[in-house]
């Protein structure tokens, strides 16, 4: 709560992998050997060292991730090279890695905040050129969708909230500080493209 210690290392040392859990039950999940070395590794963090775990189906570098380590859900990345995105999807119910629903949108270096069941997916790029992106999806446990863009496109930047009520903020390029705050209803609702209603007695509706 007011210093850094050094502790257990892990076991393959990566960049552009996916971390996320609490300071005694974490996972660190995918990315770069280096150079070009793109793993499906996962370590799970206890307190106090680093263990490997079950792999990913698909080794994938500039992945996005959140959860806990008996669930969590990880989702893009870029293929071997980083010439193009990835769409696909896996979800871990603590002991097996199990391919769901594909991202609409393939990207890498992008930002998942939520839970592995109720997730929302940022910004990252989809290929060298044209590069960045503004559209997020919204996870549902079963299926992404595609939900309003940030203003600004950005790639690694970085995220925290749930997927009704976050914040993503910095990324490049060029750098940036910019903050945008992402809110979405928390009670039902209807939709029909990208606009919400909800009445004052909690009855939904929409514009035509």
């Amino acid at each position: 709560g007011s210093s850094y210690t050094e502790v257990g290392d892990v076991n393959t040392g990566r960049i552009n992998a996916a971390a996320f859990g609490t300071s005694t039950a974490s996972f660190f999940v995918g990315g770069d050997a280096q150079p070009n070395s793109f793993q499906s590794i996962v370590e799970s963090w206890n307190g106090s060292a680093w263990t490997e775990t079950t792999d990913l189906n698909t080794a994938r570098n500039g992945v996005g991730g959140d959860g806990v380590t008996t669930n969590a859900i990880v989702s893009g990345g870029s293929n071997p090279g980083q010439t193009e995105g990835i769409g696909s999807t896996e979800q871990w119910n603590g002991s097996a890695w199990t391919e769901v629903a594909d991202l609409n949108q393939v990207r890498y270096f992008a930002d998942i905040t939520g839970v592995y069941n109720t997730a929302i997916i940022i910004g990252g790029v989809d290929s060298p050129s044209p590069g960045k992106l503004a559209n997020t999806e919204s996870w549902d446990n079963s299926s992404w969708t595609e939900v309003n863009d940030l203003s600004t496109a950005r790639r690694q930047g970085g995220a925290g909230g749930t997927s009704t009520l976050s914040v993503f903020f910095g990324g490049e390029p060029p750098t940036s500080s910019a903050t945008e705050e992402w809110s979405f209803p928390s009670t039902p609702a209807v939709q029909e493209g990208q606009l919400w209603i909800k009445t004052a007695t909690g009855v939904s509706s929409v514009m035509k």
